[in-house]
């Protein structure tokens, strides 16, 4: 899912509004948007108290915050992509290209909003997967609690092994260029965190070490505003940027991206249910917000 496509899609533009398609909740801090045009994934992620910018990259239909897996074979009927065979990969938005992913059903509580989604092969054209994606949100404070949740079903039983899976692949607004975490040897205790290097342009990303489960995307200033992901007894993560840094919105092709990496074995008819953090703010902000969230239970709920 880290590929850059030629077009553009609809996203999130005007002042106080997303794009069309945009179901969306908001509490007293931030308004989260998901795209039902594009298979429910979250393209739509702004401060209340500027709601003129959107965090969110939605460039094309490789970015956004979705999900994405891996598995076998390589390649996955002929799939090519970046110069090579590519493998099994669903991605929530769509495909490359140009298609969309169908979502099958939503329910926005105001408070909590679920949906449900047929999502495409990535490298392939307009190709279902055997499988659902599903998705239940709620806001709390400056971060949102993402619970996802992978039912496969496909037809080849063959185990192909574990993979590196992008949990999840998060792409931020190129106005936020600084990618920060903490990599020292004393997590959540106050500990300086660590701005990390990346070589530009990206990918490949830089894979690096987050001793506290997080990373986050922000500008330059000095209190350092932006968007963080926290997920946890996960410290391998993927980090970089796409194109010129320090400056572009969300429909631009300059963008920052992290993944919290896990290794998984998506079998035949696998159901993974998994959960994440979003926060927005100042980066001591957000470091709290995920620092409070530590070890919350991840379940699906029944909807």
């Amino acid at each position: 899912m880290n590929m850059i496509l030629l077009w553009t899609v609809v996203c999130a533009m005007f002042v106080g509004h997303a794009s069309a398609g945009t179901e969306s909740i908001k509490n007293s801090v931030l308004t989260l948007g998901v795209d039902t045009s594009h298979g429910g994934a979250i393209s739509y992620l702004v401060d209340n108290n500027d709601p003129t910018i959107n965090l969110i990259n939605c460039h094309d239909q490789g970015r956004e915050v979705q999900q994405s897996y891996y598995a076998g074979p390589d390649p996955y009927r002929g799939a090519q992509w970046s110069g090579g065979p590519w493998p099994w990969n669903p991605i929530s938005s769509g495909d490359a290209f140009g298609h969309s992913s169908t979502v099958l059903s939503l329910n926005n509580t105001g408070t909590s909003l679920y949906l449900k989604a047929r999502p495409l092969q990535w490298a392939l054209n307009n190709v279902p997967c055997n499988c659902t994606f599903e998705t239940y949100i709620t806001l709390d404070a400056n971060g949102a609690f993402v619970r996802n949740r992978l039912i496969n079903f496909r037809e080849d039983e063959t185990d192909y092994g574990a993979r590196d899976q992008e949990l999840p692949a998060v792409y931020t607004i190129g106005q936020l260029s600084e990618l920060w975490t903490y990599a020292g040897d004393a997590p959540w205790t106050g500990d300086s965190l660590t701005q990390v290097s990346y070589p530009v342009p990206g990918p490949p990303w830089q894979g690096f070490t987050a001793a506290e489960n997080w990373a986050a995307f922000t500008d330059g200033i000095p209190q350092h505003y932006g968007v963080g992901v926290y997920h946890d007894n996960i410290s391998s993560f993927l980090g970089g940027f796409h194109r010129t840094q320090g400056k572009g919105g969300s429909t631009d092709d300059n963008t920052g991206y992290i993944a919290p990496v896990g290794v998984r074995d998506i079998t035949h008819n696998d159901e993974f249910v998994w959960c994440y953090h979003l926060a927005i703010g100042y980066l001591a902000t957000i470091r709290g917000y995920f620092s409070s969230r530590r070890g919350m239970p991840c379940t699906f709920p029944v909807v």
